[in-house]
């Protein structure tokens, strides 16, 4: 007969913990796309097909983390902040630029650079490639790539 052993609480590890700035984790993909929470759809998925699941383990640098802040702080308004966490600031770019008029959205009037920025956002499936690789790999050498972001944003806005 098996017993449950009790483990005391304060050995016990929390799932609820956050992992700290520097802490790896873990992001999951079904068929190659990005999946924000393991939900009924993803568990059915797995059960389907376990070769469509994919684990990658993500590894954020501080100035990765700077970015996520400063975007995060840069998108907030008081009616709607922007957790400052990858997801909900992809989300949030995201959104605003599938905001935009559809002229806006196709317009080739618009500097390069803003229409590059504009571009990448739209044409994002993964929040951590927009953040961390397309937008970086396209800002890189800005002085300050949040705010260039944003700039890009509020002109196409203005379009």
């Amino acid at each position: 007969m098996l017993t449950k052993r009790s483990t005391p609480s304060s050995t016990r590890r929390s799932t609820a913990t956050r992992p700290d700035a520097t802490s790896p984790a873990v992001a999951v993909y079904v068929d190659g796309a990005f999946q924000p929470a393991i939900d009924d759809v993803v568990a059915d998925r797995i059960l389907q097909d376990p070769a469509a699941i994919e684990f990658r383990r993500i590894s954020r640098s501080k100035r990765d983390e700077a970015f996520v802040q400063q975007l995060a702080a840069l998108l907030s308004t008081k009616t709607n902040p922007v957790e400052a966490k990858a997801l909900p600031v992809a989300s949030a770019l995201y959104q605003r630029f599938h905001a935009l008029p559809l002229w806006a959205q196709r317009t080739q009037t618009l500097p390069e650079k803003i229409r590059k920025v504009r571009d990448i956002v739209l044409k994002a499936s993964d929040p951590e490639a927009l953040l961390f690789s397309d937008l970086a790999s396209t800002l890189e050498g800005e002085p300050d790539p949040g705010v260039s972001v944003v700039t890009a944003l509020t002109k196409a806005e203005h379009a």
